[in-house]
């Protein structure tokens, strides 16, 4: 092939070559290293080994691309049979490692997303509502149960409950009720998100704070988003978050964890903060029923029981 003027990208340099793979990065012979360029498969263009992704033959770029995606909302049909809540929320998920997960795009209506605390890949759920956000969870455990993903300690299920709707004294009587029945949740969960965890601290406020936290918005942020209940997230995403609960994959543990919360919540909104107290600030025991009472429902009280059981 006839020699082509080559502009060199590191030297500068013009030169003349023959060689396609030196033309193909811009690079003079002189300059050309073999090994430390490559073609990327996906977008075919040529990058430093700086720009490979860690575990394919693509560059940042395109591995970035194929391997994080935004979650697909979807749309209420209306049904809270089973959940027996019409109040939204949103799950994430974190992975220690999901293998082959890019494959899962499109076939899912949970987001994927890079998250410096895992090793694997966090999955964003859309904003979920009634039986269908259930269905829709169910429907990523099973498949990331066959393509083989895991957890570890490091990993963690957030929960997402919806405040949007509530005026700020509903949300305090939701805040004043968590805050009482800290120990009660804890009890669900392992000894280290109960107590080692430091992305989950215990509440550095109590119930009674939130009588008079009037400035309800300006109380929240300027709260850690590290406690286990987060309500920081309320100025970002009309939220409450749950960060408690260890890394699962399980979707009976994933979807009881849900009603528990969103019914708890549900009660608890219009009480008053003297009826909350009487509620909660009461013997273990008398909690643990007060709290399931919350879920009307026996068969979530009983399962619970087991795992805070299993727990020790």
């Amino acid at each position: 092939m006839p020699a082509i003027a080559v502009n060199c990208i590191r030297c500068g340099r013009s030169c003349n070559s023959t060689s396609p793979s030196y033309i193909a990065v811009r690079l003079c012979p002189d300059c050309y290293i073999a090994g430390e360029y490559f073609q990327c498969e996906n977008c075919h263009n040529y990058y430093s080994g700086y720009d490979r992704s860690s575990d394919e033959n693509l560059c940042r770029i395109c591995h970035h691309n194929m391997t994080c995606w935004d979650a697909v909302p979807i749309v209420w049909d209306g049904n809270t049979t089973e959940l027996k809540s019409s109040r939204r929320f949103g799950i994430e998920l974190e992975t220690s490692e999901c293998p082959r997960h890019s494959s899962l795009r499109g076939k899912i209506v949970y987001g994927s997303k890079y998250d410096c605390s895992v090793s694997g890949m966090e999955f964003v759920s859309p904003i979920l509502q009634g039986d269908r956000g259930l269905w829709a969870t169910r429907g990523f455990c099973t498949r990331a149960k066959h393509k083989g993903f895991k957890v570890d300690s490091d990993c963690g299920f957030h929960l997402h409950i919806d405040v949007s709707n509530n005026t700020d004294l509903q949300r305090r009587h939701i805040a004043c009720a968590y805050a009482y029945t800290q120990s009660f949740w804890h009890k669900l969960v392992n000894q280290y998100r109960a107590y080692d965890c430091e992305y989950c601290h215990r509440l550095a406020w109590c119930g009674s704070d939130m009588v008079t936290a009037y400035n309800f918005q300006r109380f929240c942020s300027d709260q850690s988003r590290y406690m286990w209940f987060n309500v920081y997230s309320l100025q970002r995403h009309g939220t409450f978050e749950i960060r408690l609960h260890e890394g699962t994959l399980d979707s009976k543990r994933i979807t009881s964890w849900v009603k528990a919360h969103l019914r708890f919540a549900d009660f608890v909104q219009d009480l008053k903060f003297r009826q909350i107290e009487t509620m909660f600030c009461v013997s273990e025991r008398q909690m643990w029923q007060n709290v399931t009472n919350t879920w009307n429902d026996l068969t979530l009280a009983r399962y619970f029981r087991r795992v805070a059981l299993d727990n020790g």
